[in-house]
């Protein structure tokens, strides 16, 4: 065998170690046409986590206000409920309007997904808040909720894993997500 076949051989196998290491480690990404389903941009189901944006919704100085943010959604429910009640508490102490830090301990789906159960470590609620105040800052939770589109009917608050006591308002039972306005 000729020297020029060797060196010619060992090109070859080296860029073949090349392509198949940008394959191995996602550098490289091959799509093949024929066996896709349709030829429509990426619709996202369960079986994937993609980003979107979403509004979330808080009640200051007697009005409703939205903010857009990019925001993943999760294979998992409950991760993205968990994310998004966490993003929106965020945003609801970066308003200055939680004076405490506030956050979700677990979120829990009943076994038919129709009902979610919060369980954070405080109530989100200042008991100073007259009525109309807690109302609607659970109505703009609830509304950003809806508009995001999440499946389950009804809301469960907790605290610590126990229903939340307000003097004013009664969470012994699930509140809707269809909220006070609808």
């Amino acid at each position: 065998m000729k020297i020029s076949h060797k060196y010619l051989f060992l090109g070859l196998f080296f860029l073949l170690g090349i392509f198949f290491y940008l394959l191995k480690n996602n550098i490289l990404v091959i799509k093949f046409l024929g066996f896709t389903k349709s030829n429509s941009s990426f619709i996202p189901n369960n079986s994937t986590s993609y980003k979107t944006n979403i509004n979330l919704y808080y009640f200051k100085d007697y009005k409703f206000y939205k903010e857009t943010r990019e925001f993943v959604m999760f294979k998992d429910n409950i991760e993205s409920i968990k994310h998004f009640i966490a993003d929106w508490l965020l945003l609801l102490q970066s308003e200055k309007i939680l004076k405490n830090n506030i956050n979700i301990n677990s979120v829990l789906l009943s076994q038919q997904q129709d009902v979610v159960y919060l369980s954070f470590n405080k109530i989100f609620l200042d008991q100073e808040w007259s009525i109309f105040e807690k109302w609607n800052c659970i109505e703009s939770l609830l509304k950003s909720l809806r508009e995001t589109k999440f499946k389950f009917k009804d809301i469960v608050f907790l605290v610590d894993n126990k229903p939340m006591q307000d003097e004013h308002l009664d969470f012994s039972k699930p509140w809707s997500i269809s909220g006070f306005y609808n």
